[in-house]
């Protein structure tokens, strides 16, 4: 007997060394699937501020539009958004189904509910030249329960999931 082993436990130990080899690739090819599905969802979503110019003599309406075009709802949607020059942090939507919402503030930090574009039915012109009108930031969870940041830069990032005070 040599001191190197025979051929039968080469070739199991080359077998089991391949096993290992091909287990750790196809863990990895499934992280990377499941990273492009989850971030395919968060990149169907955006936001930007926007408002109806009525006619003379009525008061225009002012908010934002946050469309999410990932045909699944999101879940725990914070928005910070600037109007007026003024920041007003975490509009607060519970659920965003799929489509694109008009939330309008209807008064100094005030916010009415989200209303799909379709049912508020006036045009929403963007705001696109100007700092004192515009989405900071978008946070939410999509519905592989990840937790996504749009910032005002249109950059996309996923967040860690903090632990709640209970600790679920």
């Amino acid at each position: 007997m040599s001191a190197w082993g025979d051929i039968p436990t080469w070739i199991t130990t080359l077998a089991v060394g391949f096993g290992a080899y091909q287990l750790f690739h196809d863990r990895q090819t499934r992280q990377r699937q499941a990273e492009a599905e989850a971030r395919t969802q968060a990149s169907a979503v955006s936001a930007w501020a926007g408002s109806f110019r009525a006619p003379e003599g009525q008061s225009n309406d002012y908010g934002f539009v946050i469309a999410n075009d990932s045909g699944l709802p999101l879940r725990d949607v914070e928005v910070d958004v600037t109007l007026h020059g003024d920041v007003y942090e975490s509009v607060d939507i519970m659920v965003l189904p799929a489509g694109s919402f008009f939330v309008e503030l209807i008064g100094k930090g005030d916010w009415d509910y989200a209303t799909s574009l379709e049912e508020y039915d006036k045009p929403v012109r963007p705001h696109t030249r100007t700092a004192r009108y515009r989405v900071n930031a978008v946070r939410f969870t999509d519905a592989l329960g990840c937790r996504w940041a749009l910032d005002e830069a249109g950059s996309l990032n996923r967040l860690a999931l903090a632990l709640s005070t209970d600790g679920r």
